[in-house]
């Protein structure tokens, strides 16, 4: 499973790869999917990155990551996952 994470700004782009790996039969943890926002939050979080195989984050060049992704990113650290950065 791909942990995506992502800016909601950049939220097309999170989407449109979300879909297409889906469409090569990839699962993806995609927070507008997975995410039970009743629930504690950075518990799911963390559950889910434990349990990915890869940690893909979508950055913009031209903004700073929102608190939730600095989070992620600390999370993906603390479990030594892999992480693949596509700056935008």
């Amino acid at each position: 499973m791909i942990f995506l994470s992502y800016n909601w700004k950049d939220h097309v782009a999170a989407h449109a790869i979300d879909v297409s790996l889906r469409g090569l039969g990839i699962d993806v943890w995609i927070d507008f999917r997975k995410l039970d926002p009743r629930s504690n939050i950075a518990q799911q979080l963390d559950i889910a990155i434990r349990n990915c195989s890869l940690f893909f984050a979508i950055q913009s060049s031209q903004r700073h990551n929102s608190a939730w992704m600095d989070l992620e990113f600390l999370i993906a650290r603390k479990h030594a996952k892999p992480i693949l950065q596509l700056v935008t």
